[in-house]
């Protein structure tokens, strides 16, 4: 089964108010390329507070976790 960020417009990470990446989901991306984007963000850096997604309705949800990034993938995959 084919599973695609189709509500999702970007997903950004940031520590404390400093976006460190930010992530434009294409509309047919799928959902294993969108998270290993954002995986290789976090090994680039060293902690992020939280994440941003921007859905395609224009409406946000912030994600804050101090957990690392595979807890930050599971939240991301559940959000």
């Amino acid at each position: 089964m084919s599973h695609h960020f189709q509500f999702y417009r970007k997903v950004s990470l940031y520590f404390n108010d400093e976006k460190l990446f930010s992530y434009s989901v294409p509309a047919r991306q799928s959902r294993w390329a969108v998270l290993r984007a954002v995986k290789r963000s976090f090994q680039a850096h060293d902690y992020v507070t939280h994440a941003v997604v921007r859905k395609r309705d224009g409406s946000e949800v912030t994600i804050n976790y101090p957990l690392g990034w595979r807890s930050a993938l599971g939240l991301l995959l559940t959000s």
